[in-house]
């Protein structure tokens, strides 16, 4: 699991009918599984939303609105975990 910190990247889902997920930035942190957000939206206009859960690698993905660490991420930590291993 990677713990969340301010200021991290993360996509944030806020509906269903979405077919990309906006880009968001960590704001508070209120445990590993929930976080308050700031981010943009298709147009790129800045807004905010509190209590998000923080979904992380391998769990069941809830009804929007829910956040996920970026694929870069992910890809790092297997990339670490990889080198561990060797």
């Amino acid at each position: 699991m990677i713990a969340p910190t301010i200021g991290r990247v993360v996509w944030f889902w806020q509906n269903a009918k979405q077919v990309q997920p906006y880009a968001a930035m960590i704001a508070f942190v209120h445990n590993d599984r929930l976080v308050n957000l700031g981010y943009m939206n298709e147009v790129g206009a800045p807004a905010g939303t509190v209590r998000v859960p923080l979904v992380q690698e391998g769990e069941e993905r809830p009804k929007p609105p829910y956040c996920t660490w970026m694929l870069t991420e992910q890809l790092e930590a297997q990339l670490r975990e990889a080198r561990g291993a060797s």
